[in-house]
């Protein structure tokens, strides 16, 4: 089996339906390049877990800004008024968990 892929191997693997773990802490630590090759995919209906929702446009926040995610369990929102405005909107399921 081999050790490293590349993101576009990553996001592939990655199928509708799917629950996606994304590591870091709002932009730090975060696999950027996986997550822009997700944004790329045909999947959809994804569960997101992550510590936060990051900021609109960036790393995470660009894949919630997607009609992909269908819910987010995460400690964290309030940096990212989409993930808010999806809420309430009824379009994005959210779980806060705390830390």
């Amino acid at each position: 089996m081999k050790k490293i892929i590349s993101k576009k191997e990553a996001a592939s693997l990655v199928k509708s339906n799917s629950t996606v773990m994304i590591g870091g802490f709002l932009d730090c630590g975060v696999p950027d390049k996986i997550i822009d090759e997700l944004i790329n995919t045909e999947a959809s209906n994804l569960t997101l877990v992550l510590n936060d929702t990051s900021y609109p446009n960036v790393d995470k926040g660009k894949l919630i800004s997607t009609d992909k995610i269908k819910k987010i369990i995460t400690s964290h929102i309030g940096t990212n008024p989409i993930t808010g405005q999806k809420m309430m909107e009824g379009k994005i399921e959210v779980e806060i968990l705390p830390m």
